[in-house]
């Protein structure tokens, strides 16, 4: 009887002790405001009151008087915007500048009037430090904070906690930057030294120490950034497949289907480009505040599982050491620094590798004057140093696509040591692509290459017109489009990838367009302002449809004219040695 009792006992002892909510928890209110004596209200209980941040970063939070497991937060906000509050986030933290943070909940639907709101917390972290962090901009107003929780005043937080939330069913990953710090306006150099969670499946997936900074160009120009992220150490992120430090976090600003770049992608690895960057969607924290969907990729780098060419260094002066391996961006919007030139008919690039600070003199010429030396090859009709290969592949995904900046901006081309010719890619940048800018939409009305109405110079253009004049590139571009149709590239397969990501993303996406009020709004150039998402995503559908209808056309059209252009000048040449023969006499 007597160990039936103490069975009793811990029972209910476990049963309090994992599934009770336990009580509601105290300690110090903390705030980023040191001196705002509006501290207090949002732990008085009164509804009428509430606390407001005097900065638009601002947080109010508690420092428990003992680490705890969090199971239940109270919350209330007593102003009638819901903006105010939406997307608002419940931070637990073991470090008290929140470097270490993840998230409790995030609200996600308008609250109850006049009562407070209570969301459950499944999480087995133990923390001392919890905060609510309100939506962007928002001066994080509220007017209830309630925290409820089972005390351990013994107990160590847990490393590896396998109870997260996630607020979507795609990958979130977490930024925390060391002291809060924001990267704002338009500073591409700047960095800030960050911890980087990543967490799938409810759990923690990796961590990492890293450095971020801003990345893009016109993109900048928006509040929703992208970024460059370098990891401390070489590390496998999520399902891309293969170890980096360098990855490239994407925002997708412009495109709102939010699948251009990486329908691009698979476009790319179909049509066998000898490298394509892989992709995943991540959903992003940083610093407390939901930033919305994105993609993580990796960066375009000289690597072995990215653009595989032979590294560089300070002592590759002279022949062959010095003939590569280079990797160059055609870029308008280059830094004129010393990786920047121009050729000699107006086309400009950056050389991204050998990297600026390692970049000397001799590399420089060499590879400066390799691009002006094959430009003028190609306009004496000699294409033997370009790689057919890549070129013709290259052209199609960018033709197919249709985008706004093809071989014209952010455009990879890399030179191998020992090898004489250039090779065009990988695709990068294709948020434009897809009737994505008034410059070409609609562009299969047009019945000719895209590439002809983009935003590209007249010198690129020039250029372009100048390869694929040459029957030999027209005749290749014509053969690999129709082997790709013979093997399964169709609309029915592109459409396929499109409704499968679209059932991917769509929790992600409401909770995107939430954060980012774009839809029915002209955000950059698209071609068509569209009031939902599934209205982006069938304008993308159709898109696709309609390109199969007539890309075949638009290269078959080219390839006869080619011909036709061919054999006219074949007997423009003739009618001048009839008249060489009349000249002289010559019985024909």
């Amino acid at each position: 009887m007597k160990l039936l009792h103490i069975f009793i006992i811990l029972l209910s002892f476990n049963f309090y002790l994992f599934n009770d909510i336990g009580k509601k928890l105290e300690g110090k209110p903390i705030s980023s405001d040191v001196n705002n004596e509006k501290i207090s209200l949002a732990f008085d209980g009164d509804l009428s009151t509430n606390f407001v941040s005097e900065n638009n970063f601002g947080w109010i939070g508690i420092e428990l008087l003992y680490p705890s497991k969090i199971t239940k937060i109270g919350f209330y906000n007593n102003f009638p915007d819901i903006n105010v509050y939406l997307l608002g986030i419940f931070q637990g933290a073991n470090d008290k500048t929140f470097f270490d943070a993840i998230p409790l909940n995030m609200i996600i639907n308008e609250e109850k009037k006049n009562e407070i709101n209570y969301a459950d917390i499944n999480c087995d972290q133990i923390f001392k430090y919890i905060r609510y962090v309100g939506p962007w901009e928002s001066y994080s107003l509220i007017s209830i904070f309630e925290i409820y929780g089972i005390e351990y005043p013994d107990t160590e937080p847990i490393l590896h906690p396998t109870k997260i939330f996630q607020p979507t069913n795609i990958p979130l990953l977490i930024i925390n930057t060391e002291n809060g710090e924001m990267l704002t306006g338009y500073d591409k150099e700047k960095k800030l030294q960050s911890n980087l969670i990543f967490i799938n499946n409810n759990k923690i997936k990796s961590a990492h120490k890293a450095s971020i900074k801003l990345r893009g160009n016109s993109s900048l120009n928006t509040d929703k950034k992208s970024y460059t992220i370098n990891l401390e150490e070489k590390s496998k992120i999520l399902d891309i497949p293969n170890k980096s430090k360098k990855f490239a976090l994407v925002s997708n600003f412009y495109d709102k289907s939010l699948m251009r770049n990486i329908l691009a992608y698979e476009i790319s690895s179909f049509i066998k480009l000898k490298y394509t960057p892989s992709c995943t969607y991540v959903d992003l924290i940083i610093n407390g505040y939901f930033q919305g969907n994105y993609i993580l990729c990796e960066k375009i780098e000289v690597e072995e599982n990215r653009v595989n060419i032979t590294k560089m260094d300070k002592k590759c002066k002279k022949e062959p050491d010095v003939s590569g391996g280079y990797l160059i961006e055609g870029d308008t919007n280059g830094k004129k620094d010393r990786s920047y030139f121009k050729t000699n008919r107006g086309i400009r690039f950056t050389i991204k590798y050998p990297k600026v600070e390692n970049l000397i003199r001799n590399q420089y010429l060499y590879i400066s004057n390799k691009f002006n030396e094959v430009e003028n090859e190609i306009f004496d009709n000699n294409i033997n140093s370009l790689d057919i290969d890549s070129f013709v592949k290259y052209f199609i995904v960018e033709e197919f696509c249709a985008n706004v900046d093809s071989i014209y901006n952010s455009f990879y081309i890399y030179k191998e040591r020992n090898d004489k010719k250039l090779y065009f890619g990988p695709v990068w940048d294709m948020d434009l692509a897809f009737d994505n800018s008034y410059i070409m939409y609609p562009t299969n009305d047009k019945k000719n290459f895209a590439y002809k109405f983009t935003l590209s110079n007249g010198p690129t253009k020039k250029v372009v017109s100048k390869i694929i004049s040459n029957g030999k590139i027209l005749e290749k571009i014509k053969d690999y489009w129709f082997k790709l149709i013979n093997n399964g590239f169709n609309k029915e397969y592109l459409i396929n990838f499109v409704n499968e990501k679209y059932k991917l993303i769509y929790e992600s996406q409401k909770l995107n367009f939430i954060r980012w009020k774009v839809l029915g709004e002209r955000v950059f150039m698209e071609g068509k302002i569209l009031d939902t998402y599934e209205e982006e995503i069938d304008f993308l559908k159709n898109f696709i449809i309609q390109r199969f209808e007539v890309f075949g056309d638009i290269i078959l059209k080219a390839h006869y004219d080619s011909a036709l252009k061919e054999y006219e000048t074949q007997w423009d040449n003739m009618g001048q040695i009839e008249d060489d023969d009349e000249k002289y006499g010559w019985d024909v």
